[in-house]
């Protein structure tokens, strides 16, 4: 269970009986800023032996035999290289050092003009990190680590409304993400698209001004959702398209969010190779950033109206699994030859994507893990972003910034068109069947800008970043919920 997250009026040395954090930059060696110079001196005695440097990653407790019982010095490096994300960092390493300690309640200090932030982030930040740092995916595990870490106080040491609300929007958005990445990390034989669905609804269940409709195979086979039809049609388990309509009284904008769900990819009869295919249950990853990004519009009642769509689907091998060489009818109208089913979020997006259009939304937005060519290009540290509308991915850009959910443009020029140009269909879905293939990322974008026409669109391509092989700061090894943040911070900015 994550952490429960406090504001207090309180200096931060009389916040918490237990363990204060103290943050420091490299070189600093001054402590008194935090606790007087009587106490201080104490502390500084591991600074002045070269115990802590404050260098990035560092922790050291100091042990007080007064209150509070402990100090937890945690370094932020470098100043002249320190930024928000870095607070959430070493904030994430305080948890996690507090969970092997023993501790029980953590005290974080809010000094925004020795950080050089402003307090409102920093409190943000605070609630994310120890949030997300504090919860591990541990369902399955039958020996659980004994954790004593209730309860983080983020001392302000003064009432402040705009505090409580910053506090407030960053345990939302934190709970939620863990949501979101709990339904990531869950085994794909659970998490079917009928379960993904349920979930959808249990989580809508008495929320202000939301309405969740969930369209099962017949009500796909009405729409002529063939896409999302045909890449689910070799599993045992149906597709579902959820859709989640978040309409607070007198909104001012809507924005349409469309996210990729495929509950797990095999790859369907153009296999994937067995090495890292445990990683495919991720594949669903835009879907459940989708999903919990519009539930938190809900709850933080943002003015904007927000309807979230998620098309969901298992890409499996069966007898009525579809083929290379066949042409789908998407909801739209338009043709798609199939060269690789391997290409498939493409053709439930398709679906999805013409369906958002019914909202008559002014802008809409895309989160997939659609293109192993985005991780090639991007790597790990920021999602790739495409679109017709620069004054959306700029909004898209600055939230990412803001959340650590960087996001990077790659082109969407003209000529990709011919890269899916087919002899068969109106388009192929992918350039070719071989291997090498150029321009993956902008080609896959490509084909789906030919399901938006007269939108304001933004695709975001979460394949290098929505899950992480290691155990870093507050971002626990396995999914790693990104866009729910980025999505929320666009949305909450948008509405100044």
């Amino acid at each position: 269970m994550p952490v429960e997250v406090l504001l207090s009026k309180e200096q931060p040395i009389d916040a918490s009986g237990d363990t204060l954090v103290a943050f420091d930059f490299e070189g600093a060696a001054n402590l008194s800023k935090y606790f007087g110079k009587g106490f201080a001196d104490k502390v500084n005695a591991p600074i002045k032996a070269g115990d802590f440097q404050g260098k990035d990653g560092q922790v050291f407790f100091v042990y007080t035999g007064s209150r509070p019982a402990r100090i937890l010095l945690v370094g932020l490096g470098a100043k002249d290289k320190f930024h928000l994300n870095k607070l959430r960092i070493a904030a994430g390493q305080a948890v996690n050092a507090s969970r092997g300690a023993g501790v029980e309640e953590l005290a974080f200090p809010v000094f925004g003009k020795y950080l050089g932030l402003a307090e409102e982030d920093i409190v943000v930040a605070m609630a994310e990190a120890g949030i997300m740092a504090s919860h591990k995916f541990d369902r399955y595990k039958s020996e659980k680590q004994a954790v004593k870490l209730k309860k983080l106080v983020v001392a302000a040491g003064r009432q402040d409304k705009v505090l409580e609300d910053a506090l407030n929007y960053g345990r939302i958005v934190a709970l939620n993400c863990i949501t979101a990445k709990d339904l990531i990390n869950e085994q794909a034989t659970v998490a079917t698209p009928k379960y993904v669905a349920e979930k959808a609804a249990e989580l809508c269940r008495g929320l202000k001004d939301v309405r969740v409709t969930v369209h099962d195979r017949k009500a796909l086979q009405k729409m002529s959702a063939n896409g999302i039809l045909a890449v689910g049609a070799g599993s045992s388990s149906e597709p579902r398209m959820v859709v989640i309509e978040y309409v607070p009284k007198g909104y001012r904008k809507t924005y349409a969010l469309v996210g990729k769900g495929i509950t797990f990819d095999s790859g369907g009869l153009d296999l994937k190779p067995a090495i890292g295919m445990e990683w495919m249950k991720y594949d669903m990853s835009g879907a459940a950033a989708v999903m919990m990004a519009t539930i938190s519009a809900a709850q933080l009642q943002l003015p904007h109206r927000v309807v979230g769509i998620m098309a969901l689907a298992e890409n499996m091998i069966g007898p009525e699994s579809y083929k290379p060489g066949d042409i789908i009818a998407t909801m739209s109208g338009k043709t798609i030859e199939i060269l690789n089913t391997d290409a498939e979020g493409r053709i439930v997006l398709a679906d999805a994507l013409h369906y958002s259009k019914s909202f008559n939304p002014d802008y809409l937005i895309d989160v997939a893990t659609l293109t192993g060519a985005c991780f090639v290009a991007l790597g790990s540290e920021a999602a790739g972003i495409m679109g017709t509308d620069e004054s959306l991915i700029s909004s898209l850009k600055a939230a990412g910034e803001k959340t650590f959910e960087r996001v990077w443009q790659l082109p969407l020029y003209p000529e990709y068109q011919e890269y899916v140009k087919s002899d068969f269909a109106d388009m192929k879905n992918v350039t070719t069947n071989q291997p090498g293939s150029g321009a993956g990322a902008s080609v896959g974008a490509k084909l789906l800008s030919s399901f938006v026409e007269g939108c304001k669109w933004a695709h975001v391509d979460i394949a290098g970043t929505a899950w992480t092989d290691s155990d870093a700061g507050y971002k626990p090894k396995g999914a790693t919920g990104f866009g729910v943040r980025l999505l929320v911070k666009m949305l909450k900015d948008s509405a100044k």
